[in-house]
C-alpha cells in the first residue's frame, strides 16, 4: 500500500490517499486544498472521515463532485449537520468564518460505520472521545494506524469541543494501547509520524 500525507488547511491537517491496489484507491479525510490533494488521480473509491470536524471536511464537497462514483463513510455518530460545523467555525473565532459556505451543500454518506466494518484493507475502530463518532482506521497487514484526532505522536485530541469527553477518549485510548501492537505505524490527523507504542507511552 502506497500512502500519500497531505498537510493542508489552516491548521494543518493530514489528508491521506491509499493507493491500495491499482484498482482501490482511498482518501482519509479532505481537510482541504481539493487541487492539491486529488492531484494524479484519476479515480477515488472511498471518502472517509476519521471524524465529522470542519478542518477534514473542508473539500469534502469539491472532491466528492470531482469524483461522484466515490463512497463518502463515517460513523453514524459523527456530529455531521450544517449547525455543527458553523457552531465549530464561529467558536475558533472571525477569520475560520469564511469557510462556513463549504458546508452549504455537504454530500450525503454512502457508509455509516458499525464497528469492526472493513473499507478495503482498513478496520474501522470507533474510538469516540474527541468527538462521538471519531474512527480510526487499522490496516492490520500493514501494520498502520490511521488515527485521525484521537491519538497524535505528543499527545491526545482535545475533549472541551462539543460532543467531546474526557472520559471516552481515555477509554479509547487505553484500548488502543492494548489491542494494537506497538510497532504499528501511526498517521495522525495532525502533526508527525509515530508508532503507537511511542505515542501511548507518553499518556500512560
Amino acid at each position: 500500500m502506497k500512502i500519500d500525507r497531505y498537510e493542508v488547511g489552516p491548521i494543518g491537517t493530514n489528508c491521506y490517499v491509499l493507493h491500495c491496489t491499482d484498482d482501490l484507491v482511498i482518501m482519509i479525510d479532505p481537510g482541504d486544498e481539493a487541487q492539491v490533494i486529488t492531484r494524479g488521480l484519476d479515480h477515488l473509491d472511498f471518502i472517509l472521515l476519521t471524524h465529522a470536524h470542519w478542518d477534514h471536511m473542508l473539500a469534502l464537497t469539491e472532491v466528492a463532485d470531482r469524483f461522484p462514483m466515490a463512497k463518502v463513510g463515517i460513523h453514524p455518530d459523527a456530529l455531521y449537520s450544517l449547525q455543527d460545523q458553523l457552531s465549530l467555525l464561529k467558536s475558533c473565532g472571525a477569520m475560520f468564518r469564511q469557510y462556513s459556505d463549504r458546508f452549504a451543500s455537504l454530500p450525503a454518506p454512502d457508509i455509516k460505520f458499525q464497528e469492526d466494518s472493513m473499507i478495503g484493507p482498513l478496520k474501522v475502530l470507533h474510538t469516540p472521545g474527541h468527538s462521538p463518532g471519531s474512527v480510526c482506521y487499522w490496516n492490520q497487514e500493514d501494520k498502520v494506524l490511521f488515527s485521525g484526532d484521537t491519538l497524535f505522536a505528543d499527545g491526545y485530541g482535545r475533549t472541551d469541543l462539543l460532543g467531546g469527553s474526557e472520559k471516552q477518549i481515555c477509554e479509547s485510548l487505553f484500548w488502543i494501547s492494548r489491542k494494537i501492537p506497538s510497532g504499528t505505524r501511526l498517521l495522525p490527523g495532525h502533526g508527525e509520524a509515530s508508532t503507537v507504542g511511542k505515542a501511548c507511552s507518553l499518556i500512560f
